[in-house]
This record gives structure tokens, sequence and C-alpha cells, in this order.
């Protein structure tokens, strides 16, 4: 940021006083002071460094008022010497377009002589009260670079020289555009040179745009700024008020103003935007629901009404639709907490329509109905809308004699007669019938196998219609049974069995003799005790006309675990692994071994097993396809060549206690098995990974071998 010696400008009002301003900056700011006169070799000075903030930044006005008032606050971090100055602006712009630029070559001597020199002028004006005026030059149409100078003629009459220079070389760069501005210029005539540094011999063209930024005629001010030192961090602020002649129009109005501090008022250190709306036309409204005058026979009808407003505004391009000023009434009760009203919000539009939407929870009575709806925009304008409507629910009389209700029958056909109010008209089955003077009539409907349901409905004149629908069973089919199975599968080893199924039709259902309850969806579930062996499970549908079907489910317990043994092992092995076999019953298909599943093939299994040095168990389980487990184990040394037997003789012996141990667990877990059937199911013989941990814990609790570890 630079300063220049212009009183109330960036300079002060105050001689021994100072302003500087810039856009908030990140990182250190270095102040230099400069003493082009001083009587003495140094001078105390003190600074004062800080933000300034302004809220708004763009003050948003939509109102019907033709004058009013907006606050504006002000905070700084620095004291506010003389409190607040304003200022209001206008910006104008002049275009000076498709001027031509002449080939001028530049050949020495200083460049603001050549600039000078350039045969192509603009006179150019400014006024006075300008705060900032900027030169922009744009050329083109063969031209590569043209250079601008720019000079002050105070008399207006042509006559200058290059002393009068304005802005010096600062536009004679390689820019296009070529800009130069003036804060507070001197008001009169600014002499513009374009200088065709490269352009063609046959020239070129530029186009020049002159923007000044002056204090200006304004419907817009300032009110209550202060005028006294406001201190650091303390708010403060004004009020932007307008007041525009009554023959103003609607629509949408720009400006601006800029504060200051008070001592240095035209220093323009905050712009302000002011957009300011005027609008006296308030939202319509469309598409009211029910019509007015309607009558309808819904008791909860939707009440909906559409709201527009396409009129711009300061918020928002079109349509300022104020969702907060809208109410809703009903025979004069307030339900806008209870109604649905939505205002949403589109992208580069605003606000421009709005629905209100309410739909009783419970019914209306029948009569006349007003609903009434006052809708608002940002600018304070407010519009109403009510209409009427009907409702009339009563449904005309509606009494069947027959057929009796749940009729069960074997017959083709049923009559099906009543009466209702004289003049309706009614539909039996989706077929009109004939209504004599006294409201009564009589059809026959023909059945189909099963159950038939009979719509009969009678409508008076308004459209409101009474109806009812008569259930007939046409069967002679007995129910059909289907998706039977048993819960624990056709062959387990429990005691306890659910048996579950599907019916055809409502129907009662007994499972083993039990009665059973059916879902709506014609499922139903029995549990159901099992006896070893083969159980057949009788089960048997009624239907309502006595009609029965019946089918059967076997389900097989078995608790015998099945038969395992496991071939002969060696006690002592000099081999890293050994092959371990053995035979299993012919319907056992799942055995592993140390818990790794291996292949069955003919009743018989067998695989390799990796040992590690000193003593192994080798644990052996079937499980046959009832559930029902079996376990073998024996134990081997594995001895590498060249060690001797005598350095795990220690480990050997209390291995085999071991096995010993496992082997009296497994059978004592056996006969503890549900209904003394050994290892199978829930209460089978004990878990092979339990088997292992007992046999860590008893190896980790021997004591070591003569001489230490091996």
């Amino acid at each position: 940021a630079t300063t220049k010696e212009i009183l109330g400008a960036t300079d002060t009002l105050y001689l021994n006083k100072e302003f500087l301003q810039t856009d908030v900056l990140s990182g250190p700011i270095a102040i230099q002071i400069k003493a082009l006169n001083s009587v003495s070799g140094s001078e105390p000075f003190s600074l004062d460094a800080g933000i300034m903030e302004t809220n708004p930044i763009t003050a948003r006005i939509s109102t019907n008022q033709l004058a009013g008032s907006t606050p504006i606050t002000v905070t700084s971090q620095v004291p506010l010497q003389d409190g607040l100055g304003t200022a209001v602006t206008e910006i104008v712009v002049n275009h000076f377009d498709g001027q031509p630029v002449d080939k001028y070559d530049y050949v020495s001597g200083p460049f603001i002589i050549y600039l000078f020199g350039a045969p192509n002028k603009v006179e150019t004006v400014i006024p006075a009260g300008t705060i900032v005026a900027t030169w922009s030059l744009f050329f083109y149409g063969g031209a590569n670079d043209v250079d601008v100078g720019i000079f002050y003629d105070v008399d207006c009459d042509g006559v200058y020289t290059v002393a009068d220079d304005a802005v010096g070389t600062v536009a004679a760069t390689s820019n296009n555009p070529e800009q130069a501005s003036l804060s507070f210029p001197a008001a009169g005539c600014y002499w513009v040179h374009a200088a065709g540094f490269d352009v063609p011999a046959s020239g070129g063209l530029f186009d020049l745009t002159l923007t000044v930024n002056k204090i200006g005629v304004s419907p817009f001010a300032s009110q209550g700024a202060p005028s006294t030192t406001v201190a650091a961090f303390t708010p403060s602020g004004f009020n932007i008020s307008w007041d525009f002649p009554g023959s103003h129009p609607e629509g949408v109005l720009t400006s601006f103003l800029f504060a200051s501090p008070g001592f240095a008022p035209f220093a323009l250190a905050q712009q302000i935007t002011i957009r300011y709306s005027y609008d006296i036309t308030p939202p319509s409204f469309s598409s009211q629901l029910p019509a007015q005058g309607s009558v309808v026979s819904d008791s909860t009808p939707g009440m909906f009404v559409q709201i527009n407003d396409n009129q711009p505004g300061a918020f928002e391009n079109r349509g300022e639709i104020d969702q907060t000023k809208i109410d809703v009434w009903l025979d004069g009760v307030d339900i806008t907490s209870i109604a649905s009203i939505s205002v949403p919000h589109s992208t580069n539009v605003g606000y421009p329509t709005g629905t209100v939407l309410f739909t009783p929870t419970e019914p209306l009575s029948d009569g006349s109905h007003t609903m009434i709806v006052q809708a608002g925009d940002f600018a304070g304008n407010l519009a109403t809308t009510a209409w009427s409507f009907s409702i009339d629910t009563t449904a005309p009389r509606l009494d069947i004699s027959s057929p009796t209700p749940g009729l069960v029958t074997s017959a083709a056909t049923v009559t099906v007669s009543g009466t209702t109010e004289p003049g309706a008209t009614v539909s039996i089955g989706g077929s009109s019938v004939f209504v004599d003077g006294a409201g009564a009539f009589s059809s026959a409907v023909t059945l189909i196998a099963g159950t038939n349901t009979i719509d009969v409905s009678a409508t008076d004149a308004l459209g409101n219609t009474a109806s009812t629908s008569l259930t007939v069973v046409s069967d002679a089919t007995a129910p059909a049974i289907s998706l039977l199975r048993s819960s624990a599968g056709l062959l387990t080893s429990k005691d306890l069995t659910v048996v579950s199924g599907v019916v055809s039709e409502a129907s009662s259902v007994t499972v083993a003799g039990i009665p059973a309850m059916v879902h709506a969806d014609g499922s139903f579930e029995v549990p159901v005790s099992l006896a070893e062996g083969a159980n057949s499970i009788a089960i048997t549908a009624t239907d309502a006309a006595g009609n029965q079907g019946s089918d059967s489910l076997t389900v097989t317990r078995d608790t015998t675990p099945p038969s395992l043994t496991m071939d002969a092992l060696p006690t002592e092995v000099s081999s890293a692994t050994v092959t371990v076999s053995g035979s299993v019953e012919s319907s056992v298909s799942f055995v592993t071994v140390n818990g790794q599943p291996v292949t069955v093939t003919g009743g018989r299994y067998s695989t390799s097993v990796a040992l590690s040095f000193g003593s192994n168990v080798i644990f052996v389980e079937a499980t046959d396809a009832a559930g029902n487990t079996a376990t073998t184990s024996q134990a081997v040394s594995y001895v590498p060549q060249g060690v001797s037997t005598a350095s795990v003789g220690l480990i050997l012996l209390p291995v085999l206690t071991v096995i010993a141990l496992l082997v009296g667990l497994a059978i004592g877990q056996a006969r503890r098995g549900r209904g003394g059937g050994g290892g199978g199911g829930e209460g089978g013989g004990m878990k092979m990974d339990e088997m292992r941990k007992e046999a860590a814990a008893a190896e980790e609790d021997l004591p070591p071998p003569e001489g230490g570890e091996l």
C-alpha cells in the first residue's frame, strides 16, 4: 500500500497524522516513515495497526417504502479518530471506441517525451469531486503494443507540455489493456496519448474506457455516525437512510457508500454496496383446491394453493416470497403451524413460487368450509386469498338380506338381495342391477370353486357410495397340505422336532394328534417328541365344509455314535511324519484327524500327520448324518535317528497317562449323553478341542526330565 500527500484522502485533516489502508494482508507488514523536513535528527512517532470491519458489507434492502433506514455496524481494532466519515459515490463510465492508432517508432531519449509526441490523442474530462479515475486502453486491429501517456490540460484549451504528465509511464508496458489510475485527480481535461510502439504500417485500433468514481448526488445517506474518536474494539456504526420521490418506479437500484475514519473522510477505507429494491407488488395466488364453490364427498380433502411472485428484489433475481409471512386459516382457525408450507429456493431465480397444502387428520363435518391464505414478500407486501367449498359424505342406505354372512355352500349360484334408498344405482359383482321404486333389488351370482367375494355398492346422485363385500365359499375340495418339513431334518439325534407346513385354505390342523394354530398365510408348526428309531407323524387338515386332507412325515431318531477304529501306531518312530489310518462305518463321510478333515473311501480313511519331537497324541473324530460323534486316540513318539530313547522316556510315560485320562473322560462324557445314547447330539462326548486343552494342561504340569530340557 502507498500514501500520497492529499489532504483529507490518504493524508488526513491533520498535519501531524497520517492514515493508510489496504485490504487484509497475511504475514508481516512493514511501515516506512520518511521525514522530508525535520528540526532534529529523530522524532518520536506512534503507530496503530488493525482491522476495520463493517457488517453487512452489502446492504440488501427489499421494501415497499420510499423512505427508511437500515443499520450498519462498524468495529475497528484501532481507534477511529474523529469517529466515522462516510461518502456516497456514483460511478460514471465513458467509452471512446474504435479510435485509430498509427505506427510510431521509438528512437531514443526519455520515454515520457516519446509518449508526449504520440500523434494519436483523445481528450477526456474529469469532473470535480472525483475520487478515483481509471483509464483503460484495449488495442486490436493488428496492433501488437500500444503505450499510453496522460497529460493534464488545466484550461482545457489544448495547450500543455510534457511537464503536465499525470501518470508517468505506468501505462507504457506490454499489457493489453494498458491501465492507469489517479486518486483525487484535479478537475479538468486529461489528454490520452496512444503511442503505436508495435503497430503495422497500415495502423490499428483501440477502445478507450474512462471510469470515474466520484462523490455523487444520491438518495442514500448516512445518519448517526459518531463524530468523536471511538476507542478500539468498541462497536459503533450508523444508519443508511434513503428517500425517493413518489414517482420512483419499481425495480432494483445499486449504489455505494464508503466508510472511513473521521479524520480521513475521503480515504474510502470500506466500500458498502447498497442494493435497494422498491417493490409494491404483492404475491398472487393460483390453483386453489378444492375449487371455489365445488362439492366434494371426501371428508379429509387436500386443500392447496400456489403462491407466485416474479418481482425482482434486492436479495434474489426473481421472486422474494417470505415463508415466515405465510399464514393459513380454515373456518376461522389458524392452522399455519400444522399446514405444509414450502417456498423452495432456485439458483439464480430466488423464491418465485410457494405452496400451501393442508390435509385434515380428522374428518371435516358435512357442509360449507372456507380456506384463507395470506402471503407476504421480503419487501413487506401482503396478499390474501379466500375460497369456499362444501362436503357431502352421507352415503345411501344399503341393507343385504341374503346370503347370510360367511355362507359355505356346494351350490353353483347364490342369490344376492337387499334394499337401498329409492333412486340409487346398485352394482353387484361389477354389474348394474334393477332397483324398484321401493329400493329393493335381487340378482343371481354364479360361483366358482373356492372363496367368492361379491362386491355390492349403492351410489346416490351426489356420488356418495355405500358398499359392502359378501364372502361365499363354494367348496367340494379337501384342503391340500404342502411344504412339510422337520426342523431337525429327517435323521437326527435330537428328541424333539418342530413339524411345519402350509395348508391351502383356512383349516383346522392336527399334527400327531396335536391341534395346531394356522396362521393367516396358511402356515403352521407344532413341536413333536421323537422316540428312538423311525417316527411316522400324521398331519390332518379339515376345512369349513368338512373336507379333510392328510399327509405324513417320517423322522428317524438315531443317538448311537458311529463305529470308529484307528489302526495301531508304533509307539516310536524316527520319521517326522506318520500315516494314520483306520475304518469307520459306511454311513459316515466326515472324519477329522487332529482337527483336519480327511477323505473317507469305502469305510476307510488315511492321512499323513506331521510329528513334533517327543511324544505326540493323534486324535480321530467321526460324525454321522444324525450328528453323533465318536473319537479315538493313540500316542506316538518321534525320536530322530541318533537320539537316545532314554532322553524321551520321561516324556512318554506321562503322555500315556494323559491318553488314558482323555480316553476315560471321553467314555464318561459318552455315558452322560442324552438318553444314554453315547456321544451324539448336544449331550455327546467331549469335544476334540476340550480334550486337547486338557492334554496340554496335563503336559504343562509334568516335571522336566532329568538333565533339563530335551
